[in-house]
């Protein structure tokens, strides 16, 4: 609650907006939802398969194929 509260403050005052922002680590649950509310879009707990992050990244920056896709490319 101090470091993504100060980074989406200086994004915002640079007026970078199209950037989507997500945390990970040991972040308690009682943060997740005032993380919410500075922008960070969500947050992956500890233990989170790097698959899922991967996956959930992809969705949101409109870019979601699967491996074999990315092969046969």
């Amino acid at each position: 609650m101090t470091l993504f509260p100060e980074v989406v403050a200086e994004l915002l005052a640079r007026d970078i907006t199209d950037v989507p922002l997500f945390a990970g680590g040991i972040i308690g649950p009682a943060d997740v939802g005032p993380l919410a509310a500075v922008g960070i879009e969500r947050c992956f707990p500890p233990g989170t398969p790097l698959p899922d992050i991967v996956s959930w990244l992809r969705e949101r920056l409109g870019t979601a194929t699967t491996q074999e896709e990315t092969a046969d490319a």
